[in-house]
């Protein structure tokens, strides 16, 4: 199987100044031909400044956009994909910044990307998983799922998770600008594959085990989540 060629990681930020430098250090360990592109939305905490230090470092392989403010994680990856696209990217890969996501997967999801236009870093098929959350979190997410299986189909073991990589080929055929306006927060991803599984491209999985937050706190609400759950069921009547 051919490894891709050139890959791009995206880091969305607000406030993760705890975790970005060693993030960037894992992740150029093991994939040492990525570039990252870190997208910071005017963090209080410093971590603009922070990845503005990691890319006088590594000025070759890191790179900055600042954002005026919290605008949102959809429009932070619709802006990593069209750096993606407009700087000849094969692939780009979404993370989270506080290590829920596992650099150490990057190799496995990029060698299946090879021959998919979207892998999905899966915590529920064989040698997935969680840990770190109380039964609370659990019972919420398991009802996530199952809604979104209920409302937009169980053909994904795995809606919620972020950590994906994308063919930049198929990107170039979305229309992830219009889609990024209608919807935001967590429940962009899930949409976000949901369309792809429509345009009939190909969608596979890797299992990927899903590490609660080493430092800081879960940014997620209750009130963020019933939102993107309300979301999804507009969305599902929606024409993309």
């Amino acid at each position: 199987m051919t490894m891709v060629k050139k890959v791009l990681i995206l880091l969305p930020t607000y406030n993760e100044g705890e975790n970005l430098s060693r993030l960037c250090e894992e992740i150029l360990t093991v994939v040492p031909y990525a570039h990252i592109l870190i997208i910071d939305d005017n963090s209080p905490d410093g971590t603009g400044r922070i990845a503005d230090g990691l890319a006088r470092k590594d000025s070759d392989r890191i790179f900055v956009v600042h954002r005026n403010g919290k605008l949102g994680l959809g429009t932070a990856i619709m802006a990593g994909f069209e750096y993606a696209i407009g700087s000849g990217y094969e692939f780009v890969v979404n993370m989270d910044c506080d290590f829920s996501h596992d650099p150490r997967d990057l190799q496995r999801l990029l060698a299946k990307a090879a021959d998919s236009d979207l892998v999905i870093a899966s915590r529920h098929i064989p040698g997935g998983g969680v840990v770190g959350w109380n039964r609370q979190r659990k019972f919420l997410h398991w009802l996530a799922q199952k809604y979104t299986e209920v409302v937009l189909g169980g053909w994904a073991s795995d809606y919620t998770n972020s950590y994906k990589a994308y063919r930049v080929e198929m990107l170039k055929k979305l229309p992830f600008t219009r889609f990024a306006e209608k919807v935001r927060g967590f429940v962009w991803h899930t949409l976000l594959i949901w369309m792809i599984h429509k345009k009939g491209f190909r969608i596979s999985e890797i299992p990927s085990i899903f590490v609660d937050r080493r430092a800081g706190e879960s940014k997620m609400s209750f009130k963020e989540m019933a939102s993107g759950l309300w979301a999804i069921l507009k969305f599902r009547f929606l024409n993309v």
